[in-house]
């Protein structure tokens, strides 16, 4: 009995605890990167993305792995060799929090500086993103967004391996929807 009462006081703490965060709850994540190599133009996404909102501080940032790339409908991977070393990407940085939660018009434009971190490869670059808000029309959640973000990497300043033999601008498009974990 004494287990029971220990392990459901720690459930409820934890849920109360997770209740308590002031995140963004997301999903639909998805990153998608286009490049050009010898004239032709190659596309990979990657739906095995983490995005964590603050929601009072803006706070952003996005988990993902290089190895979990895939081009659309098709099992090849953007990393051909299979003992690639599989590297953890951080996209981070704040968004204009306040903007978003008070948005009127149905959609909303935005510059954002986000910071790309690969920490294996000692990487921290700077990435200007435009960011397209869109708040679902009258009726649904006032909280719901959907997310945006495109960008341009320059491979001549980051040099990543993967890239190597591309062209200059790889285009990065990171789309989310999510909504306020408001109690």
């Amino acid at each position: 009995m004494k287990a029971i009462v220990i392990s459901s006081l720690l459930f409820f703490s934890a849920t109360i605890l997770l209740a308590q965060q002031s995140k963004y709850v997301t999903h639909n994540s998805l990153m998608k990167i286009k490049a050009s190599k010898n004239a032709e133009s190659l596309e990979w996404e990657n739906k095995n993305v983490s995005v964590n909102l603050d929601y009072k501080t803006g706070e952003f940032i996005t988990y993902l792995t290089n190895t979990d790339f895939v081009k659309p409908d098709q099992d090849n991977y953007m990393t051909k060799e299979s003992d690639a070393p599989r590297r953890q990407l951080t996209l981070e940085g704040t968004l204009p929090i306040s903007d978003i939660i008070n948005q009127k018009q149905e959609t909303q434009n935005y510059k954002v500086e986000l910071h790309l971190n690969i920490d294996e490869l000692n990487l921290s670059e700077t990435i200007l993103f435009d960011m397209l808000i869109t708040r679902p029309e009258t009726g649904e959640s006032k909280s719901y967004r959907m997310f945006t973000l495109n960008g341009i990497l320059y491979n001549d300043q980051t040099n990543l391996p993967a890239f190597q033999g591309y062209d200059n601008e790889i285009q990065i498009w990171l789309l989310f929807s999510g909504f306020m974990n408001v109690q």
